[in-house]
C-alpha cells in the first residue's frame, strides 16, 4: 500500500514548507490514525517503507513502536538505489507472503514498466511514460496554481496509435446500445 506523506498537492511549495507540513500535529495525528487502522485489519503488516525526506521525518512521531521503519532515499536524492538495494536485502531476511515464489531481491538498474497491477485502478498505459504529463493550470483570477485539478497531457505517441480493434464482448455490448 503506497500512503502519500502528505495527502495533499504540494508542488508549489518549497521543500522547507512541505517539512513544516510534516511537522504539523494534525498531518501526524491522521496517520497515526490510518496506520492504526491499517493494522486492525491487516495483522500481517510488520514493516513500513519511508520513501523520501519527508516521509524519514514523519515516521518517527508516527509509526508504531512494534512496526520496523525501512529508510529509503526519493529517486531525486544521491545514492538511491544503493538505498533502494539495501531496503531489498532487509526485506529478502523477513518472513511474509510474497507474490513471486523466488524473487531477486535485486533493484533495477534500469528505467521499466510498472506492472498494470501495481497502478490505481484506471490509470492509462501512458500514465508516466514521457517525463511529467501533468501540470497545475494557472488560476487566471488569483495567478497561482489551481488547488482543484491537474491539466493531463497525452504524448504524441499514444495520440498517434490506432485504436485496438474491439472485442467480440465490446462488439456485443455495442450492438444492444443500438
Amino acid at each position: 500500500m503506497i500512503i502519500r506523506t502528505l495527502p495533499v498537492d504540494t508542488l508549489d511549495l518549497s521543500p522547507a514548507q512541505r517539512l513544516a507540513l510534516v511537522d504539523n500535529p494534525l498531518v501526524q495525528a491522521f496517520h497515526r490514525e490510518l496506520l492504526r487502522r491499517l493494522r486492525a485489519n491487516n495483522a500481517g503488516v510488520t514493516a513500513l517503507l519511508a520513501m523520501g525526506l519527508g516521509a524519514r521525518r514523519l515516521a518517527p512521531a508516527v509509526v508504531p513502536a512494534d512496526l520496523t521503519v525501512i529508510d529509503l532515499a526519493a529517486a531525486e536524492e544521491p545514492g538511491f538505489l544503493a538505498s533502494w538495494q539495501a531496503a531489498l536485502t532487509q526485506l529478502a531476511g523477513r518472513a511474509y507472503p510474497r507474490d513471486l515464489a523466488k524473487p531477486t531481491f535485486t533493484a533495477p538498474a534500469a528505467r521499466g514498466q510498472l506492472p498494470r497491477m501495481d497502478l490505481p485502478y484506471g490509470t492509462l498505459r501512458w500514465s508516466g511514460t514521457s517525463g511529467d504529463r501533468a501540470v497545475r493550470p494557472v488560476d487566471t483570477d488569483t495567478g497561482k496554481p489551481s488547488p482543484d485539478y491537474l491539466k493531463l497531457f497525452l504524448p504524441a505517441w499514444a495520440a498517434n496509435l490506432d485504436p485496438a480493434p474491439l472485442t467480440a464482448e465490446e462488439q456485443l455490448a455495442a450492438k444492444q446500445l443500438t
